[in-house]
């Protein structure tokens, strides 16, 4: 589904490599590749986390691609997550991408502006992880505890 690992192929490149280990916030205005082990905050035009590699912190991008594990909230206008990644965190896009060899565990937030100033568009408590004001309480149906109980399950039909 996805294109094999992007080789470097920008001159300007911000690169954490394998074996490596490091901590704190990483701005750029071009591409990180993550091939070791982050943990922190990661704000760039194009972030790859390598098929090895482990982030344990927030990404923010206008492209992530990720091959490896991420522990941590996801915003950018596209990611794509290949077979072997692996994403523990919530994930705000306009367009998402996962192969279905990829693990996801978090949700998903649909935005046609991820970095909008808009609450909707950048809800704190959905990168968080409490779902807070996402979260609605369901009613119970009209018909619940009535004397006549007009609920009738449906059954399947075929057409032969």
């Amino acid at each position: 589904m996805l294109k094999d690992y992007p080789a470097f192929d920008n001159a300007v490149c911000t690169v954490i490599a394998v074996g490596t280990a490091a901590q704190g916030t990483i701005i750029s205005d071009d591409e990180v590749h993550i091939l070791g082990t982050f943990k922190g905050r990661v704000d760039a035009k194009l972030c790859v986390v390598g098929p090895n590699a482990v982030v344990e912190g927030e990404i923010d991008a206008e492209e992530i691609l990720v091959y490896g594990e991420v522990i941590g909230p996801l915003r950018a206008y596209h990611i794509s997550l290949d077979a072997g990644a692996h994403v523990d965190g919530n994930v705000v896009s306009a367009t998402i991408e996962v192969d279905n060899r990829a693990r996801l565990n978090g949700s998903v937030l649909r935005t046609n502006d991820p970095f909008g100033s808009s609450a909707a568009a950048k809800p704190v408590d959905f990168l968080q992880g409490t779902q807070g004001e996402f979260q609605q309480e369901v009613e119970e149906p009209d018909w619940a505890g009535s004397a006549v109980d007009n609920y009738r399950p449906v059954s399947p039909y075929r057409q032969r």
